[in-house]
């Protein structure tokens, strides 16, 4: 690996990780490998994938488009043309490590990488992706060659709504739906208690106010038996 990339990128590898050997820059060619070799690789196109390839393993080569990563894992969006798929990674023991996590999220965007990974079926379909039934489990991810850090225009300014009121600021990756579905599911539930609450307040007024003007009509009515 180059020093000069890994600066580039703000990554240092760490020589430590067991899992080291599936990650990383790759090196310039420079004709020093087998061109057989290269020949015998074969890729998968994002456009051909669907879910008749759920279980398989293949291999992608791809930009990416898209990186949220936070603590021990995330998501990606791979893209390949018009085409585009969304990419989990969680660290897993023996699989995914944690530096691998911090590889892929020094990675600059619209950068090509090359992806090895697990189709699945999505537990949501993903909106944001043209693949929206199936998603990958990354298994392995390279940089082929990288972007610059900032760039002038990106896929992703080009994908925003023109009325920024309905801009999805929100952006919630698939795999984490459920979790907001319940915190929202809770907060609902709050929303009820609260109201019941303030019900049973009001009617403890109520109960009040009534037991005030009964117990001064009967007042009342001592005072005028007294008179009489």
């Amino acid at each position: 690996m180059s020093n000069q990339s890994e600066t580039q990128i703000n990554f240092i590898k760490d020589e430590s990780d067991p899992l080291k050997d599936n990650y990383g820059i790759f090196p310039f060619i420079q004709s020093q490998t087998d061109p057989e070799h290269r020949k015998s690789i074969h890729y998968n196109t994002i456009k051909e994938l669907n879910s008749s390839f759920e279980g398989k393993e293949i291999r992608l080569r791809s930009r990416l488009q898209r990186s949220r990563i936070k603590g021990k894992g995330g998501f990606i969006i791979l893209r390949e043309g018009v085409f585009s798929i969304q990419g989990c990674l969680f660290v897993t023991e023996g699989v995914v490590s944690k530096q691998m996590i911090n590889f892929v999220d020094a990675i600059h965007l619209e950068s090509i990488v090359d992806i090895v990974g697990k189709v699945k079926k999505a537990e949501k379909p993903v909106e944001s992706c043209t693949q929206k039934d199936i998603e990958l489990d990354i298994i392995k991810i390279y940089l082929i060659s990288s972007a610059t850090s900032v760039l002038p225009f990106q896929m992703e300014d080009a994908c925003r709504k023109v009325n920024p009121e309905l801009e999805e600021d929100d952006y919630v990756p698939p795999g984490e739906e459920k979790k907001e579905e319940e915190k929202k599911g809770e907060k609902k539930k709050e929303e009820k208690k609260k109201k019941k609450r303030k019900k049973k307040k009001r009617r403890e007024k109520k109960r009040r106010k009534k037991k005030k003007k009964k117990k001064k009509k009967k007042k009342k009515k001592k005072k005028k038996k007294k008179k009489n």
